[in-house]
């Protein structure tokens, strides 16, 4: 699973990395990164520019959770893990993949249609309306 770079950790690395450096060397790198970001402003690909919906359908799904991972600071984006193009999901400390559904979702079941009414008979219902034997009467058997 690869984790995102620990800024603390570059920066002490670079540090560790001057600290063998005389003077002059210090000063020409000082010079360029100054003249370079300062100076002449950031490369373009770190200028930020607005993103449109159209912008959002070419990534696949590992790109879009990795730009969303680096634009934004929501607790919930560092649940998903990317790792190439597999994307998975840490709950409660198990990291989950998320795959493809295989088939695509079906439609749901159409409602169960209404039951055909019961043939007309001529026989009267009994006064109570309760009696067992007699709702039983209309049943057809097969």
């Amino acid at each position: 699973m690869p984790t995102r770079p620990d800024l603390r950790d570059i920066a002490t690395n670079v540090r560790e990395a001057f600290a063998d450096m005389d003077r002059d060397a210090l000063l020409d790198i000082l010079t360029f990164v100054v003249k370079e970001y300062v100076v002449e402003g950031p490369p373009p690909m770190l200028v930020h520019q607005a993103e449109t919906l159209a912008d959002l359908k070419g990534p696949t799904f590992a790109q879009l959770v990795s730009a969303l991972q680096t634009r934004f600071d929501h607790p919930e984006l560092a649940m998903f893990v990317v790792d190439g193009d597999q994307v998975s999901v840490r709950v409660g400390g198990v990291v989950q993949p998320l795959l493809p559904s295989r088939t695509p979702l079906a439609e749901p079941p159409a409602p169960p249609a209404a039951p055909a009414a019961a043939p007309a008979t001529d026989k009267p219902e009994p006064a109570g309306g309760d009696d067992a034997s007699a709702r039983f009467s209309l049943l057809e058997l097969d």
